[in-house]
């Protein structure tokens, strides 16, 4: 039901909205539409220009000077305070004698005033951000063992380049993290698994070589080379294929290559606890070789295996399809990421500079990876 304006008001000057609303408060409605709320919209003065009209000669108290800073004509400016004032429905403005002061409503009024206009400049402002991928949200899924590869190096990326932007990070097996990502509940998945499924798309993030986790004192234990073969009797203590399959498919694979099935296998829930059953003499355990540097316990040690040693890969995985400004710049970061791995030379040049001594031992362990991530 259309109400015309300045009509049928009560003192207050909304006696039939009131009436209005009261007849449609039985009905279902979602109070975010804006057919739900028309009427104050209609009523409420929305013009963002009468608005800073207002406020420069609420600031001047002088129309001449408010058209100047604005750089307008003063009839222009005078014009439009007529009109906001007609919209509002009661003078703003005290004109007398050539000088210009606030009414008590005026003096309401630029109140909020000003808070609509520093809302209005928020609101171009985080569009801005968004749209040019600086700001917004990004879930992304790990398996635990990928905080200790090259997890870190993304974090401190992302919170370098993208500071106004949040990141989600939720620990997940890999067939969860796919789920996921199907489903559009999460955006990137970080695994040890390269999905067979052309609805996603997978880059790799590094590829690393496994080293032997023994007991200290196991008999192989003196040795700092160990032949794969002399593992053949072990118990290999690795995560269930169900829950993390690349890399238990991976040291599978690495058994049969050298001529043997493990003897036994005991699975645990993360790669990170069968450190604690390999100090308790239940088994050995491969793990990437960032353990060695980044997980010390108490019983354990870390041998190197003689080549063809294996390796475990890291994916990042995401689903093909459109993608926020944010999701998208992330992505590029990534598959740029994939090709200096791959680009070994390339990637230590791009992210050392240019000095007589590049090339020496001290200087290619120096570099950090976050400063190749950079995009533009």
């Amino acid at each position: 039901m259309e109400i015309p304006l300045g009509r049928n008001r009560d003192s207050c000057g909304f006696a039939e909205e009131r009436k209005c609303f009261r007849s449609r408060s039985t009905e279902k409605r979602t109070p975010e539409r804006l057919s739900d709320c028309s009427i104050l919209y209609r009523v409420c003065p929305m013009e963002p220009r009468r608005l800073r009209y207002f406020l420069a000669a609420a600031q001047e108290l002088h129309f001449t000077r408010a058209a100047r800073l604005l750089r307008v004509a003063q009839p222009a400016l005078s014009q439009q305070i007529r009109l906001l004032e007609e919209e509002v429905g009661t003078k703003l403005f005290k004109r007398a004698n050539r000088r210009v002061s606030l009414t008590p409503a005026g003096e309401a009024f630029r109140v909020r005033a000003i808070s609509s206009v520093e809302q209005a400049s928020l609101a171009v402002s985080d569009a801005l951000s968004v749209g040019r991928g600086k700001s917004g949200t990004i879930s992304m899924g790990l398996v635990s063992s990928s905080v200790y590869s090259e997890v870190p190096s993304f974090l401190r990326w992302f919170r370098s380049s993208v500071p106004d932007a949040n990141l989600e990070l939720k620990e997940l097996e890999p067939w969860e993290q796919w789920e996921s990502i199907e489903r559009g509940s999460l955006d990137i998945g970080i695994m040890h698994a390269s999905p067979d499924n052309p609805m996603l798309e997978a880059v790799l993030l590094s590829r690393e070589k496994l080293i032997l986790a023994l007991p200290e004192h196991h008999v192989i234990a003196q040795k700092q080379l160990i032949d794969f073969k002399m593992l053949e009797l072990e118990t290999f203590i690795i995560p269930p294929r169900h829950r993390l399959f690349g890399y238990h498919d991976t040291v599978i694979a690495a058994c049969r290559s050298n001529g043997f099935a493990p003897a036994k296998i005991l699975t645990t829930r993360f790669l990170q606890t069968s450190l604690g059953l390999v100090a308790g003499g239940l088994g050995v355990a491969l793990v990437p070789a960032t353990f060695q540097d980044c997980l010390k316990v108490r019983g354990v040690v870390y041998r190197s295996l003689m080549p063809p040693v294996p390796e475990v890969e890291l994916f990042a995985v995401w689903r093909k399809g459109e993608a926020s400004p944010l999701l998208l710049r992330v992505q590029n970061a990534l598959r740029n990421f994939e090709f200096l791995i791959r680009e070994e030379d390339c990637f230590q040049h791009w992210r050392e500079p240019v000095v007589s001594h590049i090339n020496s031992p001290s200087a290619a362990k120096s570099p950090v990876l976050s400063e190749a991530w950079k995009v533009s």
